[in-house]
């Protein structure tokens, strides 16, 4: 037998493999993908990808707005009927605006918390002074509030702030904060009828007309009261209360922002959602309607306003979470109610708007296609949380992943089942091998975090050496150590044959 030397130090061997597995997970990653792009557009022959949204035209006749793309990347947008008649729409000045109302978040108490420093931060202009912008700053708790900052944008110098209390040219106290829920702060509901973020690079000025709501009010919903700060009185007042927590208030745009339909002819109401309705307020917050959310209705789920002249409105809600395995993704199903001035439903219907899809597909499907893709558990959660970070900066990690673990868990606990499986039989042949049980653990762990390719860089990041049969016991075994690792017996020198050269 050839008598074992100390080879490199487990630390060493490791990062070895890590290194060999990141390389095999690259290139299964790639080819997984390229694969299947092939496979799908082979089966979807050319066909268009289409992705539709609801519009409300003018005259109240709900519309299907599609966004046709080919395999050369040219989109087509036309208009139809949901029963398929083709209209022809005049661009924006022919539909009617949306006024966007989310529903509740997906997790109660620390849901979002903390969010992304831009997430806590809301601007808001006053249009009877061009060079004054203002900011509600929120503090990112869950049971949070905030404040509103204002500053001379041409000298950045700071004009005051604005609380409980109105207007004070140094800080609030923490009795005068505005106390907001934070999952509330954080959504991306506008509280004014300028819908400015913080990332808004463009011109901040804004003209409203005479009907328009001005954007110097900002409407901040409060646990059960709406308070309206007026940013150019620098006051603040609380002149709605609703029954329950509201979830958040919709303020029509300026009509001159995006030019939909025609200028209105009276100021429009503003819209305050609770868990259970909707409450519609006119100009000096009177309830003129209420539409109670029908129970179908997921509380999560958004809900888009459409206000017509006559005051009847079109109300869009959408089934289910859009991620959700198991709804089709080349469709999702959405209810249009048809809503009297006074918020009572004088109907209904149900249409399916297409995802984009050029082949249906279900969630599951491309769940399963991910887990080909990245076949590493540790590698797919680090993927997970690096999405939540990136396009839900406003959601926490463990609510967000514990949403797609709930609606996908049977594909994705594949991935850490085969990682198991391969985990257990790299235990097994570090043990022909004759590694130690510490040895063992540390390869078992390796490849159960990083699966297919941790499996890989184990199997290749050292010359395994060949096998032989113990003299005593017959267990076969490593021929790079001194003794049998079952018995214990010493291997016999290897036989001299008279070449052997001795220093």
């Amino acid at each position: 037998m050839i008598a074992g030397t100390r080879g490199p130090s487990l630390t060493r061997s490791l990062l070895r493999a890590v290194t060999l597995a990141l390389g095999a997970g690259t290139l299964w990653g790639f080819l997984s993908a390229w694969v299947g792009t092939k496979a799908m557009d082979a089966r979807s022959g050319g066909r268009a990808s289409t992705y539709e949204v609801l519009a409300v035209g003018t005259d109240g006749t709900p519309l299907v707005q599609s966004y046709s793309t080919d395999d050369r990347g040219v989109t087509e947008v036309t208009f139809h009927e949901p029963g398929g008649r083709v209209r022809d729409v005049p661009g924006r000045s022919g539909l009617v605006g949306a006024i966007s109302l989310p529903g509740e978040p997906a997790e109660r108490g620390a849901a979002g918390m903390p969010g992304a420093w831009w997430a806590r931060i809301r601007p808001f202009v006053d249009d009877t002074k061009p060079d004054h912008v203002w900011y509600f700053v929120h503090d990112g708790r869950a049971d949070g509030s905030g404040e509103f900052v204002g500053y001379d944008r041409p000298s950045n110098r700071e004009i005051g702030r604005l609380g409980l209390a109105g207007f004070r040219e140094g800080p609030v106290s923490p009795a005068e904060r505005i106390p907001v829920r934070g999952e509330v702060a954080l959504n991306f509901n506008s509280w004014s009828s300028a819908p400015f973020s913080v990332r808004t690079t463009g011109p901040w000025s804004i003209h409203p007309g005479t009907r328009d709501i001005p954007p110097h009010l900002a409407f901040v919903p409060s646990g059960n009261d709406l308070r309206v700060a007026d940013l150019a009185a620098r006051t603040m007042a609380s002149p709605f209360k609703a029954p329950e927590p509201i979830v958040s208030v919709g303020v029509p745009t300026v009509w001159s922002y995006y030019g939909f339909g025609k200028e209105p002819p009276a100021t429009p109401p503003v819209l305050v959602r609770t868990g259970s309705a909707v409450y519609r307020l006119d100009r000096d917050f009177k309830v003129t309607g209420t539409f109670t959310i029908p129970a179908g209705i997921e509380p999560r789920s958004q809900i888009s306003w459409y206000e017509l002249e006559d005051g009847r409105a079109l109300v869009e809600c959408v089934h289910g979470p859009d991620l959700g395995v198991g709804l089709p993704v080349d469709g999702r199903p959405v209810t249009i109610y048809r809503v009297a001035a006074d918020g009572t439903v004088a109907g209904s219907s149900e249409i399916t708007l297409r995802n984009g899809a050029s082949l249906p597909r279900t969630g599951r499907a491309e769940l399963a296609l991910g887990a080909l893709t990245i076949p590493s558990p540790a590698v797919l959660l680090g993927i997970g949380a690096f999405l939540v970070a990136t396009f839900e900066p406003r959601r926490s990690l463990g609510p967000a992943l514990s949403t797609l673990l709930s609606t996908g868990w049977p594909v994705i606990a594949a991935i850490p089942a085969v990682a198991a499986l391969l985990a257990a039989g790299a235990w097994w042949w570090a043990r022909r091998f004759g590694l130690s049980p510490r040895e063992r653990a540390a390869w078992a762990l390796l490849v159960l975090l990083l699966g297919v390719p941790g499996l890989v860089g184990f199997l290749l990041h050292r010359r395994w050496p060949s096998r032989v049969s113990c003299p005593a016991c017959g267990e076969r075994t490593a021929c790079d150590h001194d003794s049998c690792t079952r018995c214990g017996a010493a291997f016999p020198a290897p036989a001299l044959n008279g070449t052997e050269i001795f220093a």
